[in-house]
């Protein structure tokens, strides 16, 4: 929410949305799958699309953390994306909560617990799907403009994850942005701003220049 007025500054429309089970949706987080969260983009996509005053050759995509993977896996998949921002995108979750997989193919699906947020329902069908997901294959099928930004001080998606993302694009306009001292969002839950209005400042720019 505090990009899109930035973007609109710029003269560029743009749509947020949660995926199923994240932020304000309603229904549980069972309900996620990368392909699930790819049809929610499509979805939103097509909507932005049926309005006047949209450019319809002039889509860019932006995602952060798993929001990143599914924005690459959108953008490979759909041949009229122009530009693809990823903060902190993961290319490969093949490996997340591996040792709840078993619990999850019994019973459908396993319980995430975590320290800073409510317990989040996985399905087996989010394993199976991430497991068979080859997404640096994929990404190469986007020829479009590509910028990985990361945190240097993030933990959980590591920042030499943006060279890999950049090797991983089929384009020539590609680059990665390391935001010294950023963790995972940003910095934006300790009251300093300024790793934040850096990621929002090179991403409103990006999109100037390359939609």
């Amino acid at each position: 929410m505090i990009c899109s007025p930035k973007l609109a500054e710029a003269g560029i429309a743009s749509a947020r949305f949660d995926f199923a089970g994240s932020g304000d949706s309603t229904v549980d987080y069972i309900e996620y799958t990368p392909s699930s969260g790819m049809q929610d983009g499509l979805d939103v996509v097509a909507y932005m699309r049926g309005l006047e005053e949209i450019a319809d050759e002039r889509l860019g995509l932006l995602g952060w953390s798993q929001g990143g993977m599914i924005a690459m896996l959108t953008a490979a998949r759909t041949p009229d994306v122009k530009s693809l921002v990823t903060w902190a995108g993961v290319l490969d979750m093949s490996d997340y909560a591996a040792d709840q997989y078993d619990e999850a193919k019994a019973n459908g699906s396993t319980q995430l617990t975590f320290d800073w947020r409510d317990p989040l329902n996985l399905s087996i069908e989010w394993f199976d799907e991430v497991r068979a997901l080859d997404l640096k294959s994929e990404l190469a099928n986007y020829k479009g403009a590509l910028l990985a930004i990361n945190g240097s001080a993030d933990t959980v998606v590591l920042p030499e994850i943006a060279d890999e993302i950049v090797a991983a694009g089929g384009g020539d306009n590609k680059q990665k942005s390391i935001i010294e001292g950023a963790d995972h969002t940003y910095n934006i839950f300790t009251g300093d701003m300024a790793a934040f209005d850096e990621l929002i400042d090179a991403t409103v720019t990006w999109f100037e220049d390359t939609l």
